[in-house]
């Protein structure tokens, strides 16, 4: 985190921690977002508003897997995201 050249980070989570979900990791999110650091976070559609509500906006982006083309637009829909 101390390294000026670092504008951002992506955190993924080991094999073995993927069934804690994301808010396990809001502490370490939120320490990266101290530092001014863009991240990335993966996340479930059902996480979303779990990420979108715990952590700032600013240099975020959000990662999301959907099982089907129509789960990822009925997220966008959802959340007021274009379709691109």
């Amino acid at each position: 985190m101390g390294i000026p050249r670092l504008n951002a980070v992506q955190w993924v989570a080991g094999a073995a921690e993927k069934k804690a979900g994301v808010a396990k990791w809001f502490p370490v999110y939120r320490k990266i977002q101290a530092k001014n650091k863009a991240i990335i976070v993966y996340c479930t559609p059902q996480e979303v508003d779990l990420v979108r509500d715990n952590l700032s906006p600013e240099g975020l982006m959000i990662s999301v897997s959907c099982r089907s083309e129509k789960e990822a637009k009925e997220l966008l829909a959802e959340n007021g995201w274009k379709d691109q």
